[in-house]
Order: structure tokens, then C-alpha cells, then sequence
């Protein structure tokens, strides 16, 4: 920057190249320089050192220059709050999540999908599932107010990775896959397989095409229960995935055919073995042996998850 007048846009353009890098450090560095040299710090400039701090899990700091905004008039938005509830999902603070999202209408700011979803994983992370059920139905209830006249409300949903919790050509709320595999983790964690269940058939009727996501995660509810109810809904899943003529993966192999083996299902087990050889799934040892089926499939971050691409979305911070 020596010899130039850099302005916000180029230091904003830096700050988010040291974001994207997970140098918060450097970022604040050039937060700091911004003051020092007299140039005006907008809402991307702190929407951006805001995502920073939620990287690497600064959510004290991101929740600080919330307040910062607020003592300088800076317009806080929907992704400011996005990037904070993403922090503290991150670190833990489920409930400072909660009351950020509480708070976003009465700052005037817009919830959107990504809002209830983070605000569902911070609270299924952290064992919370009547918070996370609670969030998951105000979503359901917003969905429907928003939703058009004449619009079923168990229209279709699609569920392929690019598909989005809002669409930007009818600006309406909709519930997506991870919002629905989220509050199943939730619920299912804390050992309500049959309410985990009733959340994935109602997701499967909403689908355009059904997910793989959605089926790892009741396959992981199921082995982690341990009951004789939940190989019996892993026999139904499995049905259930030969009618959507869904090719699973490794993982969802390994664990239905660990739920058959231990319930002594084997012809089960053999039509799981033989349907992941005619899809040219390679399995070690039986597909058990190789797999850490106590770690569940892992969802991305929400707010990473929407934001990897930019072609639904037409309030995104640019310039």
C-alpha cells in the first residue's frame, strides 16, 4: 500500500483475500489501517472481518464488532448476523446463536434459511434438540406464511448441491435438505429415532429427487441407536432407497450392513453386499472393517454451504 491512497473498496478487496485465506490476523491488520489512514469502513468491511472471526472460531470478537457497527450506524445485515451465529456454532454457543436470531427482526434484518439452519446446527451440536425441533418448526411456520396463494406446502424442494434456502426469484423462505438432516441429527442424537424418521419421509415427500445426505444421515441415527426399532427403520431406508434408485455410497453400505449383521438380518446384509458390487463399491474386509461408522457424515458449515456459489443469490455482498 506504500505510495498509494487505497479507498474502502481496496481495502475491502484485501480483507477478503485475507479472510478466504484464514489469516485473521492480517485482516485486522488492515482493519486497523483503515482507521489509521482515514478511510470509511463500510458493512462489507465488517461483514467480511466478521466471517473471518467466525473461521477460526472468534465469536467474542465477531459479536464485538457487531456492537461496533451498532455505536457507528453501520447497517447491520443478514449476513452479518449469518457470519456471527456461524461463529458461535463453532464455538459451542448455542445459546448466544438462539439470541441472535431472535434478535435480527428487531434490528430489522431478514432471516433467511441460512439463519435457521446455523441456528439448528448450534443447537444440535451441542445436544439441544427441543432448541433445535423448536427452531426447525418456527422455520416451517414462516415457511407457510410466506408461501403464495395456491402453493402446496409440501411442494418440492430440490436437493442437489446447488440448490439454495432461498430462491431468488420468489424471494420466499423453503426449507432445504440440510435443514431437515440437521434437526434429524438433533433429534436422533438424543435417541428419538421414530421422530428422526418422521423427518426424513416428510423431507423425501418434499424432494425433487431424494439425497444421499438425507439417507447417510438416518443410516448413522440408526446404527448410533442401537434398538431393535431402529434396524427396523434401516430395513425400511434401505426398501426405500432400492424404490428412489439411489446409488449409495461406501459409508451408507458399511453402516446398513453393520445394523443387519448385528441384528442377525443377513439376507439383508447380503442384498446391501450385493446391491454395492453392482454399483462397483470396492469393500474391505466385508465393507465394515476399513469404516469409522461411529463417525457420522460429517454437513458442511450452513453459511459455507450456501455461499459456495453465487447463481441463486442476488444480495450478496458485492460490488
Amino acid at each position: 500500500l506504500q505510495g498509494l491512497t487505497p479507498g474502502t473498496i481496496t481495502f475491502n478487496t484485501l480483507i477478503t483475500t485475507a479472510e478466504k485465506a484464514g489469516e485473521l490476523n492480517a485482516a485486522l491488520w488492515l482493519f486497523d489501517e483503515m482507521e489509521f489512514k482515514s478511510v470509511r469502513r463500510d458493512y462489507i468491511t465488517y461483514n467480511t472481518l466478521i466471517s473471518s472471526c467466525a473461521g477460526v472460531k472468534e465469536w467474542q470478537r465477531a459479536l464485538d464488532f457487531v456492537e461496533e457497527m451498532k455505536f457507528n450506524n453501520i447497517n447491520r445485515t443478514t449476513i452479518t448476523y449469518n457470519s456471527v451465529m456461524s461463529a458461535c456454532h463453532k464455538a459451542g454457543k448455542w445459546q448466544t446463536a438462539l439470541k441472535l436470531l431472535h434478535g435480527m427482526t428487531k434490528d430489522g434484518c431478514k432471516r433467511d434459511m441460512i439463519s435457521f439452519n446455523t441456528a439448528i446446527a448450534a443447537c444440535g451440536a451441542a445436544g439441544q434438540w427441543q432448541e433445535a425441533l423448536e427452531v426447525f418448526n418456527t422455520a416451517a411456520a414462516e415457511e407457510a406464511r410466506m408461501m403464495p396463494m395456491g402453493v402446496p406446502t409440501n411442494s418440492t424442494i430440490p436437493s442437489s448441491s446447488k440448490s439454495f434456502p432461498y430462491n431468488r426469484r420468489t424471494k420466499k423462505l423453503q426449507r432445504d435438505v440440510y435443514t431437515y438432516t440437521t434437526t434429524m441429527n438433533a433429534v436422533g442424537r438424543a435417541g428419538l429415532i421414530d421422530r428422526a424418521f418422521d423427518l426424513f419421509k416428510e423431507l423425501r415427500s418434499k424432494v425433487a429427487s431424494p439425497s444421499i445426505v438425507a439417507y447417510n444421515t438416518m443410516a448413522a441415527m440408526c446404527e448410533r441407536d442401537k434398538t431393535p426399532r431402529s434396524a427396523e427403520i434401516a430395513a425400511e431406508l434401505f426398501e426405500t432407497m432400492k424404490e428412489d434408485e439411489l446409488k449409495p455410497e461406501v459409508y451408507t453400505v458399511g453402516v446398513l450392513m453393520n445394523i443387519f449383521d448385528r441384528n442377525n438380518m443377513q439376507e439383508l446384509s447380503n442384498e446391501v453386499k450385493d446391491l454395492a458390487s453392482s454399483d462397483g463399491l470396492v469393500l474391505m474386509h466385508g465393507g465394515q472393517d476399513e469404516l469409522d461408522l461411529e463417525a457420522e457424515p460429517t454437513e458442511p458449515d450452513p453459511v459455507l454451504a450456501a455461499t459456495a456459489t453465487t447463481e441463486d443469490f442476488d444480495d450478496r455482498d458485492v460490488y
